[in-house]
């Protein structure tokens, strides 16, 4: 009789432990389940968001015959642009004035369209700019039977003074996630000296 109740006792025991180890196993199953669920939503959300992902570039080019400032997006996703702004050199140190396009910084500089060239200006406030697509800033062309010397003293004196600025770009993608970008444009500086120490040196 007593090893009938002891042997019963020892069942029930056991009953209660596989009762136990069972709960904490589906208890973690589930965990685990709802932290492979949570892991794989963030990922496919963050998939989402890097195959709209737009990103800004800006390139230069310092041609003979043209200088040019085009605003790539280079990403997967429209660029909506919020902010676009130049300062000058100074400015970016903390000093100085803050332009809405090289056309503003410009003013009385800035070179108009003549016989000699075309130049054009876009002011990319408030633009959508799709996957792929590209915004030309500034277009500074040498017209067809231009003055040689007029056309590049005009192109020097534009490449001075561009070369003072960094533009700063202010852009959302499709779910309103707000990136920053800048670019200096010393390069068109840079380029004006050489060209200018090239030329006093076959001068010489």
């Amino acid at each position: 009789m007593y090893i009938a109740t002891f042997i019963t006792a020892i069942a029930s025991l056991i009953a209660a432990l596989v009762g136990i180890f069972s709960i904490w196993h589906t208890t973690k199953s589930a965990k685990q389940q709802q932290e492979f669920t949570a892991e794989s939503t963030r990922k496919q959300q963050e998939h989402n968001r890097n195959s709209v992902k737009p990103v800004c570039s800006i390139r230069l080019s310092a041609l003979q015959t043209k200088i040019a400032i085009n605003l790539h997006n280079v990403g997967s996703g429209p660029l909506i642009m919020k902010e676009f702004s130049c300062v000058s050199c100074a400015c970016a140190e903390g000093d100085g004035e803050s332009y809405s396009t090289p056309y503003k910084f410009l003013g009385n500089k800035k070179p108009e369209d003549n016989s000699n060239h075309e130049c054009v200006f876009t002011d990319p406030s408030e633009m959508s700019i799709g996957a792929g697509e590209s915004v030309n800033l500034v277009r500074f062309e040498q017209r067809e039977g231009a003055n040689e010397k007029q056309f590049r003293e005009a192109r020097y004196q534009l490449l001075k003074e561009l070369g003072k600025l960094k533009i700063f770009v202010k852009y959302e993608d499709v779910y309103r996630t707000t990136i920053f970008y800048d670019k200096s444009l010393k390069f068109f500086e840079r380029t004006a000296k050489e060209e200018n120490d090239f030329e006093r040196s076959e001068q010489l």
